[in-house]
């Protein structure tokens, strides 16, 4: 087991990454090319499938359990010098296992409240789950409820985000049941975030040969008309993992996906996905993970990267933040 790492870090990220997007809705997506400056700088302790909150002035980022936090935590001014903060998540409720198994959560602002969705494991469906947790301060702690929010066969990766007109809808990867691909759909979340309500619409399900059947990971924003839908395929812990970028008209479908990946291994980048996006400051940012030191646990780590997304004629660009 890893201990959990304390201190400043500075991390300072370059990568340019084209992806021509057609508006209005519907879209289309035309093949992403990728180019890659300078080495890239990491920021050095395990981090994986990130999310970044703007929230107070300051920037909160979570990640899955890594060493003995359900979800470790830190706090940055600047996006760039980051300090690690206690467990946002230090106690789990007695139907969710605590080993390892609390992944890639998600933060909403519902009023005055935070609500963070996270995977967690309930031992007693043997399977698992989706669940919400309330707090009052980004930093936590999140309380989990009593019961999960999503199940299915296997309900993780919940990402959160809000339409055009403010409702907000969570994204999440169905797991696959025998003989059926993995899926990654939508659903309106209730008015206080608490449930879900309406239909479960399917985005996007594996099609591509460099999928591998694999697509997880989602994170949709809202953008000049079309929502983007960032995602992740194949292996995790393999260098086939990739991240992709599908261009929906609607927060449930229709999607069109990029015909090659949006952001591929480098001999400076392996196997970047766990990939969110967010706004702070009027702009548009991405946070993801590489592997460092090697790829899959104990000899790696994934590591944080943060970069700048903006838009020039149609083309989204991913660019160093400074």
């Amino acid at each position: 087991m890893r201990s959990r790492p304390r201190g400043i870090i500075t991390i300072a990220v370059l990568a340019v990454v084209l992806v021509t997007l057609a508006r209005p809705a519907p879209a289309t997506a035309a093949t992403p090319s990728v180019s890659t400056g300078r080495a890239l700088r990491y920021l050095t302790v395990d981090f994986p499938d990130p999310f970044v909150l703007s929230a107070d002035g300051r920037y909160y980022a979570y990640s899955t359990n890594s060493g003995t936090a359900h979800v470790p935590t830190m706090v940055s001014n600047d996006l760039v010098h980051w300090r690690v903060l206690a467990d946002a998540v230090p106690e789990l409720p007695a139907w969710a296992r605590s080993s390892n198994l609390t992944w890639a959560p998600s933060v909403l602002r519902v009023g005055g409240r935070l609500l963070m969705y996270l995977s967690v494991w309930d031992h007693q469906r043997g399977r698992h789950c989706i669940a919400v947790a309330t707090a009052d301060h980004p930093a936590g702690p999140f309380t989990l409820g009593s019961k999960p929010l999503v199940c299915g066969v296997g309900a993780i990766d919940a990402s959160t985000f809000r339409d055009a007109g403010g409702s907000a809808w969570l994204t999440w990867k169905f797991e696959a049941a025998s003989g059926r691909p993995t899926r990654i759909v939508s659903k309106r979340l209730s008015a206080d975030g608490t449930h879900l309500v309406g239909t479960t619409s399917v985005l996007i399900s594996p099609t591509q040969s460099w999928e591998h059947g694999v697509v997880e990971g989602p994170s949709m924003i809202y953008r000049n008309g079309v929502y983007l839908l960032f995602y992740s395929a194949s292996d995790w812990a393999s260098d086939n993992y990739v991240t992709s970028v599908a261009v929906c008209a609607s927060p449930q479908g229709s999607c069109v996906k990029a015909h090659k990946p949006l952001l591929t291994s480098k001999s400076s980048r392996v196997s970047p996905g766990g990939l969110s996006a967010f706004r702070a400051g009027g702009k548009l940012y991405v946070a993801y993970h590489v592997w460092r030191g090697g790829v899959g646990y104990p000899r790696g780590r994934r590591a944080l990267v943060i970069a700048e997304v903006d838009f020039d004629q149609g083309v989204l660009r991913v660019r160093s933040m400074r």
